[in-house]
């Protein structure tokens, strides 16, 4: 289609690729996971943990593989669920990236 140009009313929408968001969603989990855990871990130093106990709630902070996984394999599903278009969908993952790196997801 077009720049411009309108979908045929009759036609079923296109949806982005499921493996380019399958991988887009493994990725932002993965950063919001290192997120989580090095601001838990943080807070459990600065509370005065010890090594072992900063260890244990790095662990617990931890996205469960068992979810990651469930996340990332439905994601495509969860992407015609909302409605993101091939057009939407880097518009989202740039704004998505761009404010986990604002909030600390380096």
């Amino acid at each position: 289609m077009a720049p411009g140009e309108a979908p045929s009313p009759g036609l079923a929408p296109v949806f982005a690729d499921p493996r380019l968001v399958q991988r887009t969603t493994e990725i932002v989990l993965k950063t919001c996971d290192g997120i989580a855990r090095r601001f838990v871990s943080r807070e459990a130093r600065l509370s005065g943990a010890d090594d072992k106990t900063v260890a244990r709630v790095d662990a617990q902070a931890a996205l469960p593989a068992p979810a990651k996984e469930l996340m990332v394999e439905t994601s495509p599903d969860v992407a015609v669920a909302l409605g993101i278009t091939p057009e939407m969908f880097p518009i989202g993952t740039f704004l998505g990236a761009l404010g986990l790196w604002a909030t600390g997801g380096r």
